[in-house]
């Protein structure tokens, strides 16, 4: 805390996050922005794990249906992460971001408005386009345009924290919604707000920090002095998705993020369903064991960030082992509890590992890849995670319905992928050669 607190004259780049009051800086203003919507992506996407009971009593859904509910929004965030990659880099942030906001607010509305399970998909598959065109690269190209090397893994993982905590307010607002009224109006309530996030974006998040009316000259100056040297001239060319594409690092991150991205995405999305169905749970009882989870990987998130840069900025890959570790013993477990209580605390830790995984994965590209093709760059490495999104909620589903719904199979896979996972980050780290080296070359 004495760190966080510092009141040296000079603030250089090895300062903390956040400062004292007096030396607010327009970034930190920016990285605000980023924590509020992500705090409503993530309300947004939880939503549908949390109604999907509801709605799959209203539309007769079997489990494979309901996993297609997750896996339609999966395809399109897929589908949507080169092309929003290069929309980023291309365009800027400040518009591309705003306006993929905007348009996954009127799908989430749309959402709600659904009559029938196809025009259910159809919403969700354009609610996927917009998320998809914003994260990764509208995210991760702010972060890396707005804030130095030394503080990037800090401030995504308040990012990510506040992720989770949005999922920690979805289990209670929108089951409230959902038990007051219907599954319907809470897909209106949570679109209101996004609205409003798009025109923050738009007023507050320019392309550069040059551009901004906001920002002091002696931030200018800091954030000047601590760029890159390959990106601090205009004229060095980005590279092309084939150049990108044969980057020995980017393929290790995307089969990194491809195999761990099956827990993440299918545990959430079959949880509640489990914790109801499985397990006994009372609605309030699963929506209160959701609420803790996603505080806990708040936590765990912001814990692993931290740490990333405080000790393990040559050794991130360790922290990264560490959450798969832990993800799959606690998922184990879980299986292999007796009581209720037991299969909560596994749940929280699990969600917890799953949570904190993220921010010490995502450091690695983010400090050492360009920030001129960020947008393109982390567009390649997420689609990895979000080939695994498609296939890891259906296939789990597709599991329950062939094995008279034995749950046991559908996190046994979950399971398994977590172990190929980090099998995968033990060899590809075996050793520490050019492990955190950009792998982007300044020009000659």
């Amino acid at each position: 805390m004495d760190r966080m607190l510092n009141d040296r004259p000079n603030l250089s780049t090895d300062a903390p996050l956040m400062g004292t009051p007096s030396r607010w800086k327009h970034r930190y203003t920016v990285l605000l922005v980023l924590i509020l919507v992500e705090t409503m992506a993530y309300m947004d996407r939880k939503a549908v794990f949390l109604l999907l009971p509801f709605m799959a009593d209203e539309f007769h859904m079997s489990p494979l249906a309901m996993g297609l509910v997750s896996s339609i929004f999966s395809t399109a965030y897929v589908i949507a992460q080169i092309p929003g990659g290069l929309l980023n880099d291309k365009f800027g942030i400040h518009r591309v971001g705003s306006v993929a906001i905007l348009s996954w607010s009127v799908f989430l509305g749309l959402t709600g408005a659904a009559t029938n399970y196809v025009y259910l998909l159809l919403a969700r598959f354009g609610f996927g386009l917009g998320h998809g065109v914003y994260f990764p690269a509208s995210l991760y190209k702010t972060l890396a345009i707005w804030f130095p090397k030394k503080q990037r893994a800090t401030a995504t993982a308040s990012v990510f924290a506040f992720a989770n905590v949005g999922k920690a307010l979805a289990a209670a607002v929108v089951l409230s919604i959902a038990a007051t009224w219907n599954w319907r109006i809470a897909f209106f309530v949570l679109a209101l707000p996004c609205v409003l996030l798009a025109v923050l974006f738009w007023k507050l998040v320019p392309n550069n920090p040059a551009e901004s009316k906001n920002i002091s000259a002696e931030e200018l100056a800091e954030l000047e002095d601590a760029d890159e040297p390959e990106t601090t001239d205009p004229s060095a060319p980005k590279m092309t998705l084939l150049e990108i594409l044969r980057q020995p690092n980017v393929m290790k991150w995307f089969s990194i993020l491809f195999t761990f991205e099956i827990i993440a995405w299918a545990f959430p999305t079959w949880l509640p369903i489990y914790l109801v169905k499985e397990r006994g749970f009372s609605t309030f009882d699963m929506g209160f064991t959701i609420t803790l989870a996603s505080l806990a990987g708040a936590a765990g998130a912001m814990a692993w960030g931290w740490l990333s840069d405080r000790f393990f900025s040559k050794r991130r890959h360790l922290l990264i082992i560490a959450a798969q570790l832990l993800a799959s013993a606690a998922a184990t477990a879980m299986l292999l509890a007796t009581s209720q209580m037991a299969v909560m605390i596994s749940a929280i830790i699990a969600t917890l590992a799953i949570a904190a995984f993220f921010p010490a994965f995502w450091a690695m590209p983010m400090v050492a890849l360009s920030k001129k093709s960020m947008g393109l760059s982390s567009g390649v490495i997420n689609m990895g995670g979000q080939i695994a999104a498609i296939l890891a909620p259906a296939v789990t589903g597709l599991a329950l319905q062939l094995s008279a719904n034995d749950y046991n199979w559908a996190f046994g896979l979950q399971i398994g992928a977590t172990l190929l996972s980090l099998l995968i980050t033990v060899i590809a780290f075996r050793t520490r050669t050019k492990r955190d080296q950009p792998t982007e070359k300044a020009p000659a």
